[in-house]
């Protein structure tokens, strides 16, 4: 039941974030819902230390101290993504913990600019004893406007 329930919100939340290419903003994809909260450094149930700067981030990222995980789909993951970045997905986190390491950061992103998506992967991760993990505030749109590498296809 708590993997179905699980599964059921890391869906709702992959739906209901999407960059808009066209604006280059966050966008909630379903319009007759009011939009998605922001997520703060003092938003209640986001825990210390489970989200990075993208100072921190693009730091870590230059120098080879961080591995960066792409929370979206497949098909968004191919259009455009941090260089380098695995995709790995919530429900794909148990079959893909060996190819994250122990000894760097953890830079785990999503499409929403609140990191609703990739702060519940950093929370599934804790779970799973992966404790080097953080998501990336302001998500995939934060770091293509500061214009840090991207690959897109």
């Amino acid at each position: 039941m708590k993997a179905f329930f699980l599964i059921a919100i890391a869906g709702f939340l992959l739906t209901s974030c999407s960059h808009s290419t066209t604006t280059g903003k966050m966008t909630n994809s379903a319009s007759p819902l009011p939009p998605l909260p922001e997520v703060t450094f003092d938003t209640p149930n986001v825990p210390d230390g489970a989200r990075i700067s993208l100072a921190d981030a693009k730091k870590a990222y230059d120098d080879g101290n961080a591995v960066f995980v792409d929370v979206r789909s497949a098909e968004t993951f191919a259009k455009e993504h941090v260089r380098g970045a695995l995709n790995i997905i919530i429900g794909d986190l148990e079959d893909n913990k060996a190819k994250l390491p122990s000894n760097k950061k953890i830079v785990v992103y999503c499409s929403c600019g609140a990191e609703h998506s990739s702060v519940a992967w950093v929370m599934k991760a804790k779970e799973k004893g992966i404790d080097n993990a953080y998501a990336l505030i302001g998500g995939t749109a934060a770091w293509v406007d500061a214009g840090y590498p991207v690959d897109k296809n």
